[in-house]
């Protein structure tokens, strides 16, 4: 399957963004533009005038960083258990 690259322009925090991205992506960006949105809003709802957008992104970035990390790391431990799991029957039918 070959992508195509494709114009994404994102609403995010009241700055439209300017994107290229694969078709198949494209939702993604979407989507997270959509989350970045609504997470703005609720840390705006709950600091008011005590953070700027910058702080409140700065903010959001350092969420969605943690959220990929153990991701990664929950992935990674599937993964380890799924292997040990296969192994195991590997070894029953090579008997």
């Amino acid at each position: 399957m070959v992508s195509e690259k494709i114009k994404a322009n994102l609403n995010v925090n009241g700055e439209l963004l300017p994107f290229v991205v694969d078709d198949y992506t494209e939702p993604y960006y979407r989507n997270a533009a959509k989350l970045i949105n609504e997470r703005m809003s609720e840390l705006q709802n709950r600091f008011g005038a005590q953070a700027n957008s910058e702080k409140l992104l700065a903010v959001i970035a350092v969420e969605a960083a943690v959220d990929a990390l153990q991701a990664n790391d929950n992935y990674l431990k599937l993964r380890t258990t799924i292997d040990k799991q296969l192994d195991t029957l590997n070894s029953h039918f090579a008997d």
